[in-house]
C-alpha cells in the first residue's frame, strides 16, 4: 500500500536521519542521510515505515500532510522518490 503526501512548497525536501552538521574552516557539511524529495509538492511512498516517520515527524501538518489516495492528482503519482543524500 502506497502513502501520499502533499506540501505548499512545490520542491520541498526533507531530509531524515542526517547527522549533525560540521564546520570546517568556512565550509559548513552535512551527513548522509535519507532525502525525500517532493515533486510539484507531491511525494508517495510504498515503503510502510518510511510513511510512518513521515506521519511522526514534526513537519507533518505544518509544512506537509498526508493526502488520500483517491485526492492524489494524477500526473504527479510515482515521481518523486526518496533517495540517499549525498
Amino acid at each position: 500500500m502506497s502513502a501520499t503526501f502533499q506540501s505548499q512548497h512545490r520542491n520541498f525536501c526533507l531530509y531524515l536521519d542526517s547527522p549533525p552538521r560540521r564546520v570546517e574552516g568556512t565550509e559548513i557539511r552535512f551527513g548522509q542521510g535519507l532525502k525525500c524529495q517532493f515533486v510539484n509538492g507531491v511525494f508517495n511512498t510504498s515503503d510502510p515505515k518510511l510513511a510512518e516517520r513521515l506521519r511522526k515527524h514534526r513537519a507533518c501538518g505544518v509544512t506537509f500532510h498526508e493526502v488520500l489516495a483517491d485526492k492524489v492528482p494524477e500526473p504527479t503519482k510515482g515521481k518523486a522518490t526518496a533517495t540517499a543524500a549525498a
